[in-house]
């Protein structure tokens, strides 16, 4: 249950924001993930210091669009889980932030975004949940992006969106927005939709 409060958590909080913070270039995963990982609940704290926790992980976004397509989109996450702990971790030991640090006139939310929906956070509580709403990225299989020679014997390869093999040092674009990605071998068989979410 702890783990998908703190999903819960971070899934309604974006949907606040959503879809002016991304277009101001905030990356949500980081900018909502630290406010997950300190609502996670692990220590056991109290209504207040909960309410501290969130004002603490809300001082701490990371994460910018721009870094799509390099290996920096992936610091996003570990850095908000590390944060989120570390907020957590000092709110436990009684360190306090301001009560209304999400939604405050100079808070998170008005800071990250050009839009701000707070019913988002709080409607459908207890009977809609977010968690359900969410899913994985579609990825493709490394092995699709394989030479023939090096792919498991009997396999076909699942088709690629990327209509042919790139040079590791050549750009390619986004497979649903069509921007111009900086080469990354790591990122490119990962994520095929490095800017945009599916549809």
């Amino acid at each position: 249950m702890r783990p998908s409060l703190g999903v819960e958590t971070e899934c309604r909080i974006g949907n606040a924001v959503y879809p002016n913070h991304d277009d101001v270039g905030w990356h949500v995963t980081g900018t909502t993930g630290v406010l997950g990982a300190a609502a996670g609940r692990l220590m056991n704290l109290s209504k207040q210091q909960m309410v501290w926790a969130l004002g603490l992980a809300a001082s701490q976004p990371v994460g910018l669009r721009d870094s799509f397509g390099s290996m920096n989109k992936s610091f996003d996450p570990g850095r908000a889980a590390a944060n989120g702990l570390f907020a957590a971790t000092l709110a436990s030991k009684n360190y306090t932030s301001s009560d209304g640090m999400i939604e405050a006139k100079r808070g998170w939310a008005n800071t990250i975004s050009t839009k701000q929906d707070y019913r988002e956070i709080t409607e459908g509580l207890g009977s809609r949940y977010e968690a359900t709403l969410n899913t994985y990225k579609h990825q493709r299989h490394a092995a699709s992006a394989a030479p023939q020679s090096v792919r498991p014997r009997g396999t076909t390869p699942a088709p690629l969106s990327v209509a042919s093999p790139r040079a590791p040092d050549t750009p390619r674009p986004c497979d649903l927005c069509r921007r111009s990605l900086r080469p990354d071998p790591l990122e490119r068989t990962r994520d095929p939709f490095p800017c945009c979410a599916p549809p």
